[in-house]
């Protein structure tokens, strides 16, 4: 009975916050500006190439889906469109509150609830909603499910470039006899949807969404922007470019910030890998390495990126939700972060935006201290990833039963 209240008090929770996004939507000036790229998949899906709005950008899956009109008009598509992101929203939320049953915590069906509103109607009119919540169901199922787990991921490869990234823990994660067939999963079918690309838009299609990354310039909302603007004030003009608005930085200070993001990265995945490859080592501890190394991931790709979509938060949130749900994790700072990191990105797109682009010093201040959320954010991150790589409350002087321990 217990868990039953819980369920519904929970749905209950994340009806209303839905239900206010969507009424901040159709009643305030800010929702429209916010949908920009859920008019642009859409007029491309009713009207293909001939929009000019091809989105080369994205792997070929991701154009795939979002060039499927199923003979909607542009009205049509974007309210099923809509209907689809919230129904990701749901089902993930629902597959959250199950863990509940078994006495786990519920912090993270709180997390996902009480952020994910704070980001207004960006998670439902892009895609990475869908990409959060598949990269969450990988790293929560690669201990119990590997295989499924990396197919899983694999889907998430196809739509988006990053999750590539996460593929070696979920590998090092399995048994030593099961890794081969893990790899194999977890490549197969993103190669599979590139080749059916291939075939449909030859070989751009394999080298457009590589290109744009490496194009584009410093995103103003980047976290690295703040920092370089009160060096140079004015050095670098901004410009609309790649449907963003960008500064044109120059190429060497582009290519040590990916350097930099590149060696963080690697220097966590190889830390996790070794730790993952240590005998005896508890399956609880194995699972908080990977959840915890995969946020962590993510967040110095946020941090480090050129790059800084609002939506980007939910690469965050999703498998943390998952981290909280599955353990008795209650990291209040870092929910208090998450959140006030997702009210200030709110505020500073759609809200602030218009006089951020025309320099108006709060606008900026506003944006560099949802950047120093951030920083904050990804500073937790790093502590409770080393945590899980000793995570001395994990021993215990009694010895451990075969199920409690990998090979």
């Amino acid at each position: 009975m217990r868990g039953l209240r819980f369920t519904v008090v929970a749905l209950a929770a994340w009806a209303l916050t839905r239900c206010a996004v969507m009424f901040w939507w159709a009643f305030t000036p800010y929702g429209g500006a916010a949908a920009t790229d859920l008019y642009r998949y859409a007029h491309f899906a009713t009207e293909g190439a001939s929009s000019g709005l091809f989105p080369w950008e994205y792997p070929a899956l991701a154009r795939m889906a979002l060039g499927s009109s199923l003979g909607l008009d542009i009205s049509g598509y974007a309210t099923v469109y809509l209907l689809l992101m919230l129904t990701f929203d749901l089902a993930f939320t629902i597959w959250l509150v199950r863990p509940r049953q078994q006495k786990r915590s519920p912090a993270g069906v709180w997390l996902w609830i009480a952020t994910v509103p704070l980001l207004g109607v960006i998670p439902y009119t892009r895609y990475d909603m869908v990409v959060a919540c598949i990269v969450a169901l990988a790293v929560s199922w690669s201990g119990g499910r590997p295989r499924v787990a990396a197919l899983l991921l694999s889907v998430a490869m196809a739509l988006k470039l990053w999750p590539l990234l996460l593929l070696p823990l979920l590998v090092m994660r399995a048994q030593p006899s099961e890794r081969r067939r893990v790899l194999a999963a977890g490549l197969a079918p993103w190669m599979a949807f590139e080749l059916v690309g291939y075939l449909m838009w030859g070989a751009r299609s394999l080298t457009a969404p590589w290109a744009w990354q490496r194009e584009r310039g410093l995103q103003i909302e980047s976290v690295i922007v703040g920092p370089l603007r009160l060096l140079h004030p004015g050095a670098d003009p901004i410009e609309f470019r790649f449907n963003a608005w960008e500064t044109t930085s120059p190429g060497w200070l582009l290519a040590i910030l990916a350097f930099v993001g590149l060696a963080l990265v690697a220097a966590v995945l190889m830390a996790s890998c070794r730790q993952l490859t240590q005998p005896r080592l508890p399956n609880r501890q194995a699972d908080q390495i990977v959840a915890s190394a995969a946020v962590l991931t993510i967040g110095i790709l946020i941090l480090t990126g050129k790059v800084f979509s609002p939506q980007y938060i939910l690469w965050l949130i999703a498998p943390l939700a998952v981290s909280y749900a599955a353990t008795k994790s209650r990291d209040v700072w870092l929910f208090a972060l998450l959140a006030a990191t997702c009210a200030a990105t709110t505020y500073v797109y759609p809200v602030l935006y218009s006089q951020l682009i025309a320099g108006d010093a709060l606008s900026w201040s506003v944006l560099q201290a949802r950047n120093l959320l951030v920083i904050l954010v990804v500073a937790v991150l790093v502590s409770r990833w080393r945590e899980s790589l000793g995570m001395s409350h994990w021993r215990t002087s009694e010895p451990l039963r075969e199920s409690e321990v990998t090979a």
